[in-house]
């Protein structure tokens, strides 16, 4: 039991902190200043994603304004009822709800 506690009391540990003093502030040096170029790379991929996520709203928007006249249509000739086109508008709701929520997330946790 006398073996522990001397090996125990026997630990400098402010020496060993001292030590480990030089190589801290050499990752941290390291880490909040030659950091920041590679940083430049992250902007322009947003600024891509961004432009992207534009491209594909106009897409969208696009198609879920045919999806909705191709279903007035149908109902104006009969071929399908108007209880169709309010789900048909549901659907479009749901889906801009998911997008919207998506975005959020995006910004969010990210």
């Amino acid at each position: 039991m006398n073996n522990v506690y001397k090996v125990v009391t026997g630990w400098n540990i402010g020496a060993k902190l001292k030590a480990c003093l030089p190589a801290f502030f050499a990752v941290a040096f390291g880490f909040f200043v030659l950091v920041e170029p590679s940083y430049a790379g992250l902007a322009k991929a947003k600024t891509s994603m961004t432009e992207i996520k534009d491209w594909a709203y106009a897409i969208l928007g696009i198609g879920v304004f045919l999806y909705l006249i191709y279903l007035v249509i149908m109902a104006l000739v009969n071929k399908g009822s108007w209880a169709d086109v309010g789900m048909g508008v549901v659907y479009v709701a749901v889906a801009g709800g998911v997008l919207v929520l998506g975005d959020w997330a995006w910004s969010t946790f990210a």
